[in-house]
């Protein structure tokens, strides 16, 4: 997916929402681009958004 189309989706959506950009990687190469940024923003992501539902 060309990145212009995930910054199109992210302002579509009207619910919260996060977006992260891994500057330099492919379609679905975050990860592998940049592990331990990618965890730390996972992780961002599961506290802000699950966290308040798991207690």
């Amino acid at each position: 997916m060309p990145t212009q189309m995930a910054y199109e989706l992210y302002q579509a959506a009207a619910s919260d929402k996060f977006l992260y950009i891994v500057p330099g990687a492919e379609h679905a190469y975050s990860y592998v681009t940049d592990k331990e940024e990618y965890r730390r923003q996972v992780t961002r992501f599961l506290a802000r958004y699950l966290d308040h539902t798991l207690s």
